[in-house]
């Protein structure tokens, strides 16, 4: 009753006329299944035929990814490429100018390959293509830092780190490189802007068989009525967001898949503090190297 399908299959009962429901089951192991089933009446009562569709609502999913991605972020540095080119070519340029050009091509070609990496990551996530290696965790924090160093905001904001040593620790360094990324991106972009002391404490902590990662901020918070939809495709999680709704959806299908978990907590105004737990993929490493040696 509580999703409606009570009332469905009554109306089915009372007018003998077949439906066809999609309905979603979450599982705390084994993630989402989303099934499609065919209520019809039969004598006195309804049956139903119920078929798994998760794989092929995914790829549907990576679909759309992969065909916003370039629509959007491939077509436009394209574009000014292109641009920029033709003005090249037609103006009489002094030197100087031809160089001013070449830089701005050249910058839109870096955004181009970024898109790119950020398009075969998004493949090779859905696609389990995942290659476990010894994590350093305090290396790859630094590393995804010095990756944003030159966003705007990030020298407004003063992070704290917290990282206990987590020995033999085995997991998909770009996906974790991905997975911390989004994250403090965010805690920058979405950062209040008429405070002083904006914040992002990371927090790294484990045991053999896991990973906890905390990763909270003081900044503008996700508002109740967009919580629900925070990890779903091109969804964006405030009004102020200026991103394209891929980047959570990807980092939730990720941890997902590797067997892990992310949640959050967050208060408009207020904060937002997200919980990631890793599995240890050091089996799964070791039998890699058992079977190539």
């Amino acid at each position: 009753k509580e999703k409606g399908l009570y009332d469905k299959y009554r109306h089915v009962l009372e007018t003998g006329e077949p439906i066809v429901i999609e309905n979603s089951i979450s599982h705390s192991i084994y993630g989402n299944q989303v099934n499609r089933i065919k209520v019809f009446k039969v004598g006195d009562g309804v049956g139903s035929a119920t078929s798994n569709i998760t794989e092929l609502k995914n790829s549907i999913e990576m679909l759309s990814v992969l065909s916003h991605r370039i629509s959007h972020d491939v077509r436009s540095p394209l574009a000014n490429i292109l641009g920029l080119a033709d003005l090249a070519l037609d103006e009489d340029t002094d030197p100087a100018t031809m160089r001013n050009y070449c830089s701005l091509i050249k910058e839109c070609a870096v955004s181009l390959t970024t898109t790119l990496k950020s398009i075969s990551n998004t493949l090779r996530i859905h696609e389990e293509s995942f290659t476990y290696t010894l994590i350093d965790f305090e290396k790859e924090l630094h590393s995804v830092k010095d990756s944003l160093k030159y966003i705007e905001g990030y020298n407004s904001v003063t992070f704290s780190e917290n990282i206990d040593p987590i020995k033999n620790f085995y997991f998909d360094q770009p996906l974790l490189h991905s997975i911390l990324q989004n994250l403090l991106d965010n805690g920058i972009k979405y950062r209040k802007l008429d405070r002083q002391d904006c914040r992002i404490d990371i927090k790294i902590s484990g045991e053999d068989n896991y990973a906890k990662i905390v990763i909270a901020d003081n900044g503008i918070g996700i508002d109740k009525s967009f919580q629900k939809n925070v990890f779903k495709l091109f969804n964006r999680g405030t009004e102020q967001s200026t991103g394209t709704g891929v980047g959570l959806y990807l980092v939730r299908t990720g941890i997902m898949k590797t067997g892990g978990n992310i949640s959050f907590e967050s208060e408009a105004g207020v904060g937002t503090t997200f919980t990631i737990i890793l599995p240890n993929k050091k089996m799964e490493a070791n039998e890699i190297r058992s079977t190539e040696n």
